[in-house]
């Protein structure tokens, strides 16, 4: 299970761009603040970005690697990081898409 969300579901095994697959694995995850209040954006955009380095850490521990290529679940919490304070919209998320790997170098 560790595994499953540390790769965004196994999109981070794509064989080209894994980071890019791994974003696109956290769009569902940024459709949330769509329906949740604002008050509580930062407090889901903080659990999922902790849960995320936990994960991460687990399962390269798993892999006996650094930080390895097929872990993207970093990706999806930078994504979801980008868009907790603005409204959820077609053009806020290609643009957080477009961001996120800004925040996560």
């Amino acid at each position: 299970m560790i595994l499953f969300l540390a790769t965004g579901f196994y999109s981070g095994k794509a064989p080209l761009v894994p980071g890019t697959f791994g974003t696109l694995a956290g769009v569902p995850f940024a459709l949330v603040f769509h329906i949740l209040p604002l008050s509580w954006h930062l407090v889901y955009g903080m659990g999922f970005v902790l849960g995320a380095v936990f994960l991460a850490d687990k399962a390269a521990g798993i892999l006996g690697e650094e930080d390895p290529g097929c872990i993207v679940i970093d990706e999806m919490a930078g994504y979801v990081l980008a868009l907790s304070l603005v409204p959820v919209q077609v053009s806020t998320l290609v643009a957080g898409f477009w961001c996120s790997g800004f925040l996560i170098l």
